[in-house]
This record gives structure tokens, C-alpha cells and sequence, in this order.
């Protein structure tokens, strides 16, 4: 629930939502998160219910794989062109 905002987090992660998200290196940031985790149950039982919705929502090993497949099979069609 508490992460670092690098990389693509932000793509799934929504401060305060679904996770908390700290700023890299930022100590203080990071033991406010822990702290508020900790001391208030209504925001753990929030971010901790969206963010396992937000799971089931991500697409599944096979969907993107056939993204991918379109993806293939529509540049291969336009090369032939």
C-alpha cells in the first residue's frame, strides 16, 4: 500500500485511493505513511479495498498477450501494403 513513486507506479498505484505514494528518499515522507497506516483503521480498510479491486481490474496474462497478437498481426498486414 505504501511505495515509492518510481517508474510506472503512478500508471496504477493513486495516492491516497488505493496506496500511499512517497516521494524516492524522502525518510520522513515514508514514516508519516507508515505511521498514518498505522494509527487509522478506516484509511487501511479503504486503500486496502481499493487496492485489491484495483487488481482484479489489471488485465489478465492472456488479454495482453492478445493485444500483443493484434498488435503483430496489424503491422504485419501493413507491411504487405
Amino acid at each position: 500500500i505504501i511505495m515509492t513513486d518510481v517508474g510506472s507506479a503512478g500508471e496504477f498505484m493513486i495516492n491516497g485511493q488505493n496506496g500511499i505514494v512517497v516521494p524516492v528518499d524522502d525518510m520522513e515522507a515514508l514514516r508519516d505513511a507508515m505511521i498514518s497506516v498505522i494509527n487509522d483503521r478506516d484509511l487501511r480498510l479503504k486503500l486496502g479495498q481499493n487496492v485489491f479491486k484495483s487488481f482484479t481490474q489489471l488485465p489478465t496474462k492472456e488479454d495482453i498477450l492478445a493485444l500483443y497478437m493484434k498488435s503483430w498481426q496489424k503491422a504485419m498486414s501493413s507491411n504487405k501494403k
